[in-house]
């Protein structure tokens, strides 16, 4: 027979953890902070209250609120930039291997061997298989119940922040 030993101090810490969730939140009815990562929070916000509604008013955020929004602004600006660089290596990758497609002509395939090293090279067609959004217009009126039956809707919300200067 195997016996599973307890760990007494992990114990003793969960139930500490939970007694302070189960007073600090559960009991004081508050809604307690978010910890997993955006997306599961955004989905999570989404199944509960529902989908945006643009026939509601606008509301008015908090000053606490001005400091995430400013956050935001930084880390978008940021990411603005890796993305601008990201393009520029993009751009010089393709620069760099673009001569040995040349030597590879319509092989898919191709090997360089120098000394004990050795690099093996594809260069392999990918298709996908798409409709222009034109078409689907075209589709949706001429042949409703087909575009009916295939078509799926599917509702995300895009966030943005624009800072202005009042003056």
């Amino acid at each position: 027979m195997r016996e599973i030993g307890r760990e007494l101090e992990e114990e003793e810490m969960t139930i500490l953890e939970l007694a302070h969730f189960w007073q600090d939140f559960v009991s004081a009815n508050v809604e307690p902070p978010y910890t997993e990562s955006g997306d599961l929070v955004l989905e999570s916000i989404r199944r509960y209250q529902g989908k945006a509604d643009p026939s509601l008013p606008q509301i008015t955020l908090s000053a606490s609120d001005a400091l995430r929004l400013e956050q935001y602004l930084k880390l978008r600006e940021e990411k603005q930039a890796l993305d601008k660089r990201g393009r520029e290596l993009e751009k010089e990758i393709k620069g760099v291997y673009a001569p040995i497609v040349d030597r590879m002509g319509q092989a898919c395939t191709a090997i360089c061997t120098i000394g004990t090293v050795e690099y093996r090279v594809s260069y392999k067609p990918t298709s996908k298989t798409g409709i222009w959004k034109d078409e689907l217009e075209k589709l949706w009126l001429d042949y409703p119940d087909i575009y009916d039956q295939y078509a799926t809707i599917s509702e995300n919300c895009s966030f943005a922040v624009k800072r202005l200067e009042n003056t």
